[in-house]
């Protein structure tokens, strides 16, 4: 149930996180963006499921609580004595090696023993432990591959119906039939995280308004001609106007200094005339 809550909340967060980019990206480079997104997701949500898992252990423990088996603490009644105190005593396991109020009470184990028709039997690599999840962490799922134990666990539970054993062929990612349930909890009962992106989807969701098309090209020899001869042509033209300019200014110039030189002659030639004319 923890597991399953905590596998749908991450799930619902990662679908709901944007992929932006600068850019449209291919279909290769959103495979590896999806895929290096779900490979975090992968490795933060056992985690997550981690820490919510050790809090609810270390609270049970910390605050002594019992639980419906009475498999941490064990009830004593007191004398008259002792004004009737009713006290709790920590259970012991491993041959009372290991005591459920110590530090590492988590590997305290011993196997669950059963009452059947006046005999005790024992169930295969299913154990207990200070804390019923401690015990089942520790425990493997050998007896469900297995239809005599499983018919021995119908027994027990005073039920008709004999579930079908598991088939041990199957391949799978881990060997079920030798894994604790411990590892397949932090796992959190997922095999494989399989990325489907959809690249069509994405295209359509994020399609660009304008796609822009660069080509990065070495110059060859024929650019390199070219762009000479039009940079050659249009100094040339720019020399020619400037010139042209320049010697028309010239002419201009030259042509009123001379017409000023003339009025000049002209004028002094007169003045001669006149003065001889008098005499």
């Amino acid at each position: 149930m923890l597991a399953n809550q905590t596998v749908t909340n991450a799930a619902q967060t990662f679908m709901s996180d944007a992929l932006v980019s600068i850019e449209t990206l291919t279909p290769k480079s959103l495979e590896s963006q999806v895929a290096s997104a779900l490979n975090i997701f992968s490795q933060q949500t056992p985690v997550t499921f981690h820490h919510t898992l050790k809090f609810i252990r270390d609270a049970l423990r910390s605050n002594q609580l019992q639980n419906m088996f009475m498999t941490t603490w064990e009830i004593a009644f007191t004398t008259a004595a002792e004004s009737y105190i009713v006290a709790t005593i920590p259970r012991s396991y491993n041959n009372n090696t290991c005591s459920c109020a110590a530090l590492f009470s988590p590997s305290c184990w011993r196997p669950l023993d059963f009452v059947l028709n006046n005999g005790i039997i024992t169930i295969p690599d299913f154990v207990g432990g200070c804390l019923p999840v401690d015990g089942l962490r520790q425990s493997t799922l050998e007896c469900l591959f297995d239809s005599a134990c499983l018919f021995m666990l119908s027994t027990l539970l005073n039920s008709s119906m004999v579930p079908p054993s598991l088939n041990a062929s199957i391949v799978t990612q881990l060997p079920y039939l030798t894994t604790t349930i411990g590892s397949i909890i932090d796992e959190l009962f997922v095999e494989e995280w399989i990325n489907t992106s959809n690249f069509s989807a994405y295209y359509q969701e994020c399609s660009p308004r304008l796609c822009r098309v660069t080509l990065n090209e070495n110059n060859n020899v024929i650019y390199m001609i070219t762009t000479l001869l039009g940079f050659y042509s249009g100094l040339t033209l720019c020399l020619r106007f400037i010139i042209l300019r320049s010697f028309l200014a010239f002419k201009t110039v030259r042509y009123f200094r001379q017409k000023r030189r003339e009025n000049k002659t002209n004028v002094a030639f007169r003045n001669k005339t006149d003065q001889s004319t008098e005499i």
